[in-house]
């Protein structure tokens, strides 16, 4: 059998890398379609191993735009195509910081590498242990912090603003600080995406009524979506029969 033959006679499966693909953090100031819709923005065609198109990126808001056209060949041995970028498009400051020819690697539907404009998007759950207590009964709460973000998120901090009936703190993690009679604020440190941490407190309420627990968690930088970093919990309180 000649080898060489049945090689030339196997037909090569390459890779699509066709199609338009997002962040899922998307721009308000943009409309859907558009190439700054999202914080960055993939747009593909491709003709056997040839791939070529458009990367879009979106510091918003407000902080610039920026979009490479971009080329490349398939590799059938690898999952990832490399695509030599062209800036076409540099607006503010993230324009004015971005390299006008750069290197892309990209997995099909995956966020681009390098990403020009990383973000952090940190997302906070509380559980309380238990949803009904008596005054001067410990109230247990667990708190996870999750960076949903492509960006490490650098000093993030959790505050715990308890309010409605009367309270004191029972017990909370070594990097707590009590702020005055109103707040306690716990230092979580760094997340790289994709990361989590958690905590327990305990609140000891000392009067009747509904306790609402405000938690938010905060780091440096800006926040892409902020609807997700607070959560209010709600307890009722009772006297002792």
């Amino acid at each position: 059998v000649d080898s060489e033959q049945v090689c030339r006679n196997v037909e090569v499966q390459l890779q699509s890398f066709a199609g338009d693909w997002h962040s899922i953090w998307q721009c308000g100031e943009a409309r859907e379609g558009e190439d700054f819709a999202y914080n960055w923005q993939v747009s593909l065609a491709q003709t056997d191993d040839q791939v070529g198109g458009r990367i879009s990126f979106h510091a918003c808001p407000g902080r610039g735009r920026i979009q490479y056209e971009v080329t490349g060949v398939v590799d059938p041995k690898s999952d990832t195509v490399t695509l030599e970028g062209v800036r076409r498009i540099s607006l503010g400051p993230l324009g004015g910081n971005s390299p006008f020819r750069t290197t892309f690697t990209l997995l099909r539907l995956g966020e681009p590498d390098p990403n020009l404009d990383p973000v952090h998007d940190l997302a906070i759950a509380v559980t309380p242990l238990g949803t009904a207590v008596f005054v001067d009964e410990p109230i247990e709460y667990r708190v996870t912090v999750t960076n949903r973000g492509g960006d490490k998120a650098e000093d993030v901090e959790v505050t715990i603003s308890p309010g409605g009936a009367s309270w004191e703190f029972l017990s909370s993690p070594s990097d707590c600080e009590t702020i005055g009679l109103l707040h306690v604020i716990c230092q979580v440190g760094s997340l790289g995406p994709g990361q989590s941490a958690s905590f327990f407190f305990a609140l000891v309420p000392t009067s009747s009524g509904e306790m609402q627990t405000v938690i938010r968690v905060d780091a440096a930088g800006s926040d892409f979506i902020q609807g997700s970093n607070d959560r209010t919990v709600k307890v009722a309180v009772i006297e002792a029969p």
